[in-house]
């Protein structure tokens, strides 16, 4: 493959990933946000003058046929135009991208080092060094990683929604070939969590109902978890789930809760498990104490607290289901802290009323009205 279809290649990957983060999750997307900026002719002129150098041909290339400045690795490839002539052993050399904290990506035009891309991380008293033998190495590395973070933020225990094969092809075949600690300097500077990784192809294998791959990969991610009871206890939640074995997700919920350690964020989707897993059995009484244990371990959550205070209302207790939204809302949860009491009241009850009445319970949603409206009064 030539050089041009290389970098090609590189942005039908670009603009797969990009198409694929919907919600700009991947670390520099709340920046250059997936978009297209190229430069034009006068702007690379421009550019040459401002750096006194030529502009190799792959990252010419890649600024004005490719997606242009911004999208990149980090924060986004630099916009020539916005940075200035690098000097003394930079000298030559145009600045690629910013990681933070003082650290730099240099890809070298002239000289020894020409086409080679130099990370400098001298403002923490580290080196300047090389980081790849080429712009598109480089680019390649970046876009291995951004395919197995894509993996790590999107798969859940449900198959993801819109995402063509071929790019979860592309997304497996990134997660496993880090996983199997291939040798990069990206990589290594700035790892992915080996648990979540293997989480996440565990998920992949969930999706295929190839079973005992997902066990396996579950119990690779415990191996390397700070807590790994609760770690292999979620996955078996999750195998549970996918087969819809209540019982079996009640045991691996509840076993999972006497884990320790135990972090915050494990022990809520273990007692949300264990919530899914009650109602699943029809244990209804044992449900909503479940959901109520599970409200009160997130009250920032503000959809199980509205979930409970739908339950209270089909269970025909309006003031507890008053009280909680009440609660709810003098803690600000889901709603602006600042605003007065009865516009949070307002806010955060709007939807369920309208889903009240939509369900043919006009009865409900007026009575629970009234109980916040005398709630607001003597507040």
């Amino acid at each position: 493959m030539d050089a041009a279809r290389d970098l090609e290649e590189l942005y039908r990957r670009v603009r797969a990933v990009g198409r694929h983060d919907t919600g700009a999750r991947l670390f520099g997307a709340n920046m250059h946000g997936w978009k297209v900026f190229r430069l034009s002719p006068e702007e690379q002129t421009e550019a040459e003058a401002r750096h006194q150098l030529t502009l190799p041909d792959a990252y010419r290339w890649w600024i004005s046929d490719g997606p242009g400045a911004g999208v990149g690795p980090f924060y986004g490839l630099l916009h020539p135009l916005d940075t200035e002539r690098a000097e003394g052993e930079l000298d030559g050399a145009i600045p690629l991208s910013d990681h933070g904290c003082g650290y730099a990506d240099y890809l070298y035009t002239r000289g020894e080092r020409a086409g080679q891309v130099w990370v400098d991380f001298r403002e923490a008293d580290g080196p300047l060094v090389t980081w790849y033998p080429s712009f598109e190495r480089w680019l390649d590395a970046w876009l291995t990683r951004a395919f197995a973070e894509w993996g790590l933020e999107y798969l859940t225990a449900t198959p993801p929604e819109g995402a063509d094969e071929r790019f979860l092809t592309e997304v497996d075949e990134a997660m496993a070939r880090i996983d199997a600690g291939v040798d990069d300097p990206m990589l290594a500077q700035y790892p992915l969590p080996a648990d979540k990784l293997r989480i996440a192809r565990g998920r992949r294998h969930l999706h295929a109902q190839r079973f005992d791959a997902a066990r396996a990969a579950f119990d690779a991610a415990a191996a390397v978890s700070r807590e790994p009871d609760a770690v292999r206890a979620l996955g078996e939640c999750e195998i549970a789930s996918a087969t819809s074995d209540h019982a079996a997700l009640l045991s691996a919920a509840d076993t999972g809760l006497l884990a320790q350690p135990l972090w915050w964020i494990s022990e809520k989707q273990l007692l949300l498990h264990r919530v899914h897993a009650l109602e699943g059995l029809a244990r209804w009484s044992e449900a909503f104490e479940a959901r109520v244990k599970s409200a009160k371990h997130d009250p920032n959550d503000v959809k199980q607290q509205l979930d409970l205070v739908w339950i209270n209302v089909l269970r025909k207790d309006i003031d507890a289901a008053a009280d909680h939204l009440l609660a709810t809302a003098q803690r600000g949860t889901g709603c602006d802290r600042n605003a007065p009491l009865a516009a949070r009241i307002e806010y955060l009850s709007a939807g369920l009323l309208d889903a009240l009445r939509a369900e043919d319970m006009r009865d409900q949603a007026q009575q629970l009205e009234a109980a916040l409206a005398t709630r607001v009064a003597h507040a």
